[in-house]
């Protein structure tokens, strides 16, 4: 009796409700949290990488329409000293009177945009000047970076950095801030020719307008102009600059590397820089997006990609548990009429469950065979016995 009751009896050891369908439980659970986990790593990198480049390429095209304004702004003032260059000083005189008259209705048709146009001669000496306006006392013009500039690059136009207009006069004593297009001339005199310099100063205003215009604060990512050699045209933080409290870690790249996007590490940051080339003046028009920004921005979206598959996870341990509940039903029901079998008569007929799938089906049929077999090989035992005893 004790024999059979630690063989085949002893099935509850192997299938009791703690073992069974807490490993399924567990398992089932393990697996889910897994696939999870791994499906929302995997969402969050795509929507982060898609929400990169949607800010990357907004940046691009922001970049893009704000240097063919520029651009257009530009050729504009260029298409003023082609036609001072080649219109008016190629065929007039500089000593003809008609010559002041010509300049004058040419800068009144641009005004909005030009503060000045001034010809000097190869010395530095003013020849003519529009608005008509008087010479501050001796400016030494030849140390000035418009006029060495454009002396130095004779085949060239010439653009400045911004910076303070001091050649005139002023009635109303307000100073302006210009960018200076100058080139080399050649200047009529009589009989005579030399080589001058045309002045046309811009007004920074519309350029310092134009990138106000495209750089939020709040968006994270910011814009600025600066020439090829890395000199500031503009910058959203030129005060810090100036300051010498904040520098520009992406200035490096904007000059040494093609138009595009590029990627820099600066000051433990991982900054995204868009790069585009304004033609006429060698400028490079710049967006620097930080990694930091495209987080921010998609943080929302990110947290809610999180909830969605917190939500899923609780739903499948749910699922989980009622699916392990259900799968273990037949094999408790099995090792519970095993139980109460072991606890009555062996004499008493066997009640085993029988039920679930075949699998659990042909168990409990087996042990209930088993268990006919061994009360009627008991019942045999018994009955030799009890012959043997009346013989």
């Amino acid at each position: 009796m004790n024999r059979d009751r630690g063989g085949i009896f002893r099935i509850k050891d192997h299938f009791t409700y703690d073992g069974i369908q807490s490993i399924m439980m567990f398992t089932f659970a393990g697996l889910s949290v897994l696939i999870v986990i791994v499906l929302a790593i995997v969402f969050v990198m795509g929507f982060r990488s898609s929400a990169e480049n949607e800010y990357i390429s907004n940046a691009q095209v922001i970049v893009d329409e704000t240097g063919r304004n520029l651009e257009n702004h530009l050729l504009n003032l260029r298409h003023v000293s082609d036609t001072v260059s080649y219109n008016i000083l190629s065929e007039n005189d500089v000593t003809q009177p008609q010559l002041e008259r010509e300049i004058y209705l040419l800068y009144e048709a641009n005004q909005s945009t030009i503060r000045s146009i001034a010809l000097y001669n190869g010395s530095g000496s003013l020849l003519m000047s529009e608005p008509t306006a008087n010479q501050k006392e001796d400016p030494d013009v030849t140390k000035q970076e418009w006029f060495y500039g454009a002396m130095r690059e004779m085949e060239n136009l010439y653009f400045s950095t911004p910076h303070v207009q001091d050649l005139f006069q002023d009635e109303a004593g307000k100073y302006h801030w210009v960018i200076s297009m100058s080139r080399t001339i050649d200047i009529t005199s009589g009989t005579s020719q030399a080589t001058g310099v045309l002045l046309v100063d811009m007004n920074y205003s519309d350029v310092e307008r134009t990138m106000e215009q495209i750089n939020d604060p709040d968006n994270g990512a910011y814009y600025y102009l600066c020439d090829d050699t890395g000199n500031m045209i503009f910058h959203p933080y030129m005060a810090g600059f100036e300051l010498n409290k904040r520098s520009e870690p992406t200035i490096k790249t904007a000059v040494s590397h093609g138009d595009g996007v590029h990627t820099v590490m600066a000051g433990g940051r991982l900054l995204h820089v868009v790069v585009r080339t304004i033609a006429y003046t060698g400028w490079k028009m710049v967006a620097v997006v930080p990694d930091s920004a495209i987080m921010k921005g998609s943080g929302a979206s990110i947290w809610t990609i999180l909830f969605f598959f917190t939500m899923v996870l609780m739903l499948a341990l749910i699922v989980n548990r009622l699916a392990a509940k259900r799968i273990s039903k037949p094999i408790l029901e099995l090792n519970e009429s095993v139980k109460n079998l072991e606890a009555s008569d062996m004499t008493a007929g066997a009640d085993i469950y029988i039920g679930g799938p075949s699998e659990i089906r042909h168990l409990g049929s087996t042990i209930q065979n088993s268990y006919e077999e061994i009360r009627r090989l008991m019942a045999e035992v018994v009955r030799e016995e009890r012959e043997r005893r009346k013989n």
